[in-house]
């Protein structure tokens, strides 16, 4: 943990003396989204960039070749192996809260090119009021959650956003750093009438990743790390001043089989509303 918040001090250190320029915050080594079978699927090589400062700073995805991308609709969903076909239960998670830390970045769904930024709440950058976040948070590119869709029985409809993840490895990800991630489980969160699936993830190059196959392999593993994230999600608006987060499936962790049945759904929902509407890159 030392180690971990000695990086994340270092981070925000370079965050804060780069605002005002444009800078590479990270760059995640090179594919061209296929994999060898001897080695893990690595990561799109996304480069972070940022500029601006306080309510003007942003942080922007980069090409190899330099091109802006959005972070949202150029990144593609599912990693591909060597003959170009799709990982099973791998997709490509870009990361927006480092874990240990409590700043509300989010991928922008209303700024052209989609950077992620600080969330803004009555005029003032947002932070977890709660404290710093357990785990790595972040989204999966080229999915949304449609409003008027009510998935698996729900009785409400999705939050508008692409689908969410918590990334349960050991490492400290930066803020827009896009990895590859093995798909565990979700939980159904019910947030102000919204649904607001939560997928349970980790980092491919995580020690536990290859040991970690299903939700239960965490139980089994890791006891004690679901109840931690379903209750940091349950409480996390009360020093708000509001109510506690409600829960479908009896608050069940379903498995990743269900969950890639979601991240499917929500990625036919994306295509449905943006693809052919937006510049995307493959």
């Amino acid at each position: 943990m030392t180690v971990g918040l000695s990086s994340l001090a270092a981070t925000l250190e370079r965050l804060e003396k780069d605002k005002g320029r444009t800078t590479i915050l990270d760059r995640s080594p090179p594919m061209h989204g296929r994999t060898s079978r001897m080695q893990p699927p690595t990561s799109p090589c996304i480069s972070p960039r940022a500029t601006g400062q306080d309510f003007e700073f942003q942080i922007e995805a980069l090409s190899e070749k330099g091109e802006r991308l959005s972070f949202w609709h150029d990144i593609p969903l599912r990693p591909l192996d060597e003959d170009d076909n799709p990982i099973p239960f791998h997709v490509n998670y870009i990361n927006e809260i480092p874990r240990c830390t409590r700043k509300k970045y989010e991928v922008s769904t209303k700024i052209e090119m989609n950077p992620i930024k600080q969330d803004i709440k009555k005029g003032k950058l947002r932070e977890y009021t709660k404290g710093d976040i357990y785990f790595n948070y972040g989204c999966l590119p080229r999915t949304w959650e449609d409003p008027d869709i009510k998935l698996h029985g729900l009785t409400v409809g999705g939050d508008n956003d692409p689908l969410d993840a918590c990334e349960i490895g050991l490492r400290m990800i930066p803020v827009g750093v896009c990895r590859v991630v093995k798909v565990l489980g979700v939980l159904c969160m019910i947030d102000e009438g919204e649904a607001d699936w939560k997928l349970i993830v980790i980092d491919v190059e995580d020690p536990w990743a290859k040991d970690l196959h299903d939700i239960n392999d965490v139980d089994r593993l890791l006891p004690g790390t679901l109840d931690q994230i379903r209750e940091w999600w349950r409480t996390y608006k009360v020093s708000d001043g509001k109510p506690l987060n409600v829960f479908g499936f009896d608050e069940r962790f379903l498995d990743r089989s269900f969950a890639m049945d979601v991240i499917e759904r929500t990625h036919e929902d994306w295509q449905a509303k943006y693809e052919g509407k937006v510049r995307v890159s493959n």
